[in-house]
């Protein structure tokens, strides 16, 4: 189909039919799953993939259902989506003349409109409305107006159909589905190149004075398990030295951060045996 929703000729107001009966399918079609119906739950989902993706951040397996479920909802509803897509677009300057001319002939008259035509144009040009904007408010004021519109009421019933824009996440929904396929891509080589390293990573406690077990000095981290990844807790030096010295190196890693932090950690433990033997000198 073409993405022209208005076409201009000798025959401009046959051909137009169709278009506008299909426009009208579209929006029923979308209309009739309401704001919280699940596929229009899902299709601002996938408007704001970014947030949904920080969401979701460790969880691939939520995105990779976000995405079938898209999916699926795209195959159901592809025509009418290509035509949504079509429609809500900026209106050009070809659309409102062919939209104005239709308008002003649904009110046969033998007013001299030379002024009138040029003013309207200009107004709704300054509103820049969508195609499907436009279209649903010239066909709203020819089937229910009994005399020519004002300009006012023209501008009036733009704001009225306004509403439309809410199935707009549906017009975009094919190219938010690329969009999250790249980032589920993305996190899937994380964990990939996550995995590959050694499961569990030997790491000192960031900050050893918030939270209750604040007299933990290091953790034993699962990075494969991001629900609960704190595996054991060591109080001290000694005790990290001595789980890695049964540890597997091919599955436990000590980072460099972990033994400067060990070092550190038996200076503080000698800086407090000196301290105790000044304060407490051996008897001799």
């Amino acid at each position: 189909m073409s993405s022209d929703i208005t076409t201009t000729g000798p025959n401009v107001a046959p051909s137009r039919v169709p278009e506008r009966r299909r426009l009208t399918n579209v929006v029923v079609t979308f209309l009739s799953i309401g704001n919280s119906g699940e596929e229009m739950l899902l299709a601002r989902e996938l408007a704001d993939i970014e947030r949904c993706i920080e969401r979701c951040r460790g969880r691939p397996d939520i995105i990779r259902e976000t995405i079938e479920k898209g999916d699926l909802v795209l195959a159901a509803h592809r025509f009418a989506i290509n035509d949504l897509r079509a429609a809500l677009v900026p209106v050009t300057q070809k659309d409102i003349a062919v939209e104005i001319a239709d308008l002003m002939l649904a009110f046969p008259g033998k007013d001299d409109l030379a002024e009138f035509i040029p003013l309207l144009f200009e107004h709704i040009m300054v509103e820049q409305p969508t195609r499907l904007e436009l279209a649903a408010a010239c066909h709203c004021l020819r089937c229910t107006k009994k005399f020519r519109p004002a300009i006012s009421e023209v501008l009036e019933e733009l704001t009225e159909v306004a509403f439309l824009r809410r199935i707009e996440p549906f017009a975009k929904l094919e190219a938010n589905l690329d969009k999250a396929r790249a980032y589920l891509a993305e996190m899937e080589a994380e964990r990939a190149a996550e995995l590959a390293k050694p499961r569990f990573v030997v790491q000192p406690r960031r900050n050893p004075r918030l939270g209750y077990s604040s007299h933990f000095r290091f953790l034993l981290i699962d990075r494969h398990d991001k629900q609960k990844k704190v595996v054991s807790s060591f109080v001290d030096a000694d005790r990290v030295v001595e789980f890695m010295k049964t540890a597997d190196p091919a599955t436990t890693e000590c980072s460099d951060e972990t033994k400067a932090a060990l070092i550190e950690a038996e200076r503080d433990a000698e800086r407090d045996r000196d301290a105790a033997a000044d304060v407490f000198p051996s008897a001799g």
